[in-house]
């Protein structure tokens, strides 16, 4: 039986196999959000509503109107939150269909004839790395054929920046490639029902799995 992934749960199960089962899997722990997570998600929500009605942020969050407003003068077609699945044969499926393989969220995708640009809104600390990006592109470039090329970028509210690559048609197989030992380790972990912890600075307070032979207090 094919378990389905994305990026974050992905990345989840590579940070702490133990947490991710506990949180995703058997779904005995529940991660409450905290004041930075929810911060997140309002801003998420408002930036969405201005895509979607033109309303402006909010008044706490007017810092950041200037970069929405550049974004929405691109010419397209905008998409607001689109979410896309695949089967395992690189196939549109939907959502919650039984065969799904991957889902992608996309925060806002602009399409404009062979070419397309999406954005991804930050409100952490800046990373490395475009493999999250990669990923949504190479499952948009399954699902319309005309597309030749995808410029993804990142936009980081905390450090006021943009980061961003362009991918061509042709780069999709290697994403694919690039992604498919860490895909194995999270199907294989699925299939064995093998999640052993793996210990971190997180263990230290920061993880909702109390019950984790490596969970402690968080100090001072």
């Amino acid at each position: 039986m094919i378990t389905a992934f994305s990026f974050s749960r992905l990345n989840s199960y590579e940070e702490c196999p133990k947490k991710y089962n506990a949180i995703s899997v058997d779904k005995t722990v529940k991660e409450e959000p905290n004041e930075v997570t929810q911060w997140g998600t309002d801003l998420h929500l408002a930036i969405a509503k201005f895509f979607r009605t033109g309303e402006r942020l909010p008044l706490h969050m007017q810092q950041y109107q200037k970069y929405i407003d550049q974004i929405r003068t691109l010419p397209g077609q905008f998409i607001v939150e689109q979410k896309l699945a695949i089967n395992a044969e690189y196939q549109a499926t939907g959502w919650f269909d039984k065969d799904v393989y991957c889902r992608i969220i996309s925060d806002l995708t602009i399409l404009n004839g062979d070419s397309a640009v999406t954005f991804d809104w930050k409100t952490g600390k800046m990373k490395p790395g475009f493999m999250q990006l990669r990923l949504s592109s190479a499952v948009l470039f399954l699902l319309v054929p005309e597309l030749q090329q995808i410029t993804h970028a990142y936009v980081w509210f905390k450090d006021k920046r943009i980061t961003k690559e362009t991918m061509k048609r042709a780069e999709m197989p290697q994403v694919w490639a690039d992604l498919l030992p860490k895909i194995q380790r999270y199907h294989d972990a699925h299939v064995a029902k093998d999640f052993p912890p793996r210990p971190s600075y997180l263990c230290r307070g920061y993880c909702p799995v109390k019950t984790c032979q490596y969970w402690e207090p968080r100090r001072g």
